[in-house]
């Protein structure tokens, strides 16, 4: 007999062993596919695309690789042309948080307006932001500015949400050139409302007397919200859209003599 031969006759007549490959155990003896494997390292197991040589199988009979289920938090074994590969170890924290499904994501929020220019200079002045014309009269993305801060009190590595204005005589985007209907602002109750934390830097009376001089609206000041701990004040912009200020109440709320509180 040739090497070979003899070589696969001792692993045969061998009590199964496992080794390593690619970072998955295979049983000694078992070979992988021949042809075309694709894998990807998600978690630390393969994730195996093949389609073995020889003739067609039924339809029962499939190779079902490169699918992967997951069973209280962890991988079950994968099957590819007779071999079995095991699942690694429980995957580390990280490696687990890119394999659990994603939220949908909030990109921002628009304010309508039918005054888009008036309301890029109303919120650049009242509360400092960045805004962007994109492009001007039509649409302005608003940029808060820096990022989520850390616990530390470091900038991290998440941007802070973005705002848009948009011009309600034609929202874009949208597939008609005149946009869609109704083509003015809705008055008649209530409408966005947006919070917005105070920077420490900036006061949350300031900020009302910033808007009221520029045409918006007082709603309420110096009110506690117990159930979220902050105090807040509230206008509405000189379009409807209401703000609410606020600010944490900290370990050991002070409600001040004549605020509101519930």
């Amino acid at each position: 007999s040739t090497p070979r031969a003899a070589a696969d006759a001792d692993s045969a007549a061998t009590p199964t062993s496992t080794r390593r490959v690619q970072g998955n155990t295979l049983p000694t003896g078992a070979r992988p596919p021949l042809s075309d494997m694709t894998a990807r390292n998600v978690t630390g197991a393969r994730e195996v695309s093949c389609e073995a040589p020889g003739p067609e199988r039924p339809a029962s009979a499939a190779n079902k690789t490169g699918r992967r289920s997951r069973k209280a938090g962890r991988l079950t074994p994968v099957e590819c042309a007779g071999a079995r590969l095991s699942p690694p170890a429980e995957p580390r924290g990280w490696e687990r948080a890119v394999t659990e499904p994603y939220p949908n994501t909030l990109i921002f929020v628009d304010l309508p307006t039918d005054e888009p220019d008036r309301a890029e200079q109303f919120y650049r002045e009242v509360f400092g932001w960045k805004i962007n014309p994109r492009p001007a009269g039509s649409f302005y993305q608003v940029v808060p500015g820096q990022n989520f801060k850390l616990p530390d009190g470091a900038q991290g590595p998440t941007g802070n949400l973005h705002l848009g204005i948009t011009n309600v005589a034609n929202r874009r985007p949208h597939p008609t050139d005149e946009g869609p209907e109704p083509r003015r602002l809705c008055r008649d109750g209530h409408s966005t409302r947006l919070w917005i934390l105070v920077s420490p830097d900036d006061d949350m009376d300031a900020i009302s007397d910033r808007a009221v001089a520029r045409g918006a609206t007082d709603l309420w000041r110096h009110h506690y919200f117990g159930e979220f701990n902050g105090y807040n004040n509230a206008f509405t912009d000189p379009w409807g859209n209401t703000l609410v200020l606020w600010t944490y109440g900290g370990d050991e709320p002070d409600i001040g003599d004549g605020w509101t509180q519930e």
